[in-house]
């Protein structure tokens, strides 16, 4: 097992990841707060035994976010293509 995972929650979560979204699918995006990887945004799927790291902080991952809004584009680092549903809520389709 990989250093810091002591306190692993399931087979790949940990109890210093913080949830902020999640699909319908299942795949959640969070915010890690264990030491040496503190702020980083990653994406678990339940599909798969792995995390990826998406971005190195949220203030990145919400620059990009807000510039693919803006401008009308996706996301090709993770696939998506955000948009404002009804000027009140944001979707993630798929690419």
């Amino acid at each position: 097992m990989e250093d810091g995972y002591e306190e692993a929650v399931g087979r790949i979560a940990h109890t210093r990841w913080v949830p902020f979204a999640q699909g319908v699918t299942g795949d959640v995006l969070f915010v890690d707060h264990r030491d040496g990887h503190f702020g980083e945004v990653g994406e678990m799927s339940f599909g798969s035994p792995e995390y990826q790291l998406l971005w190195p902080g949220l203030g990145l991952m919400l620059r990009d976010l807000c510039s693919a809004v803006e401008g009308m584009t996706g996301l090709p680092e993770i696939g998506v293509y955000p948009l404002v549903h009804e000027g009140r809520m944001l979707e993630w389709p798929t690419l």
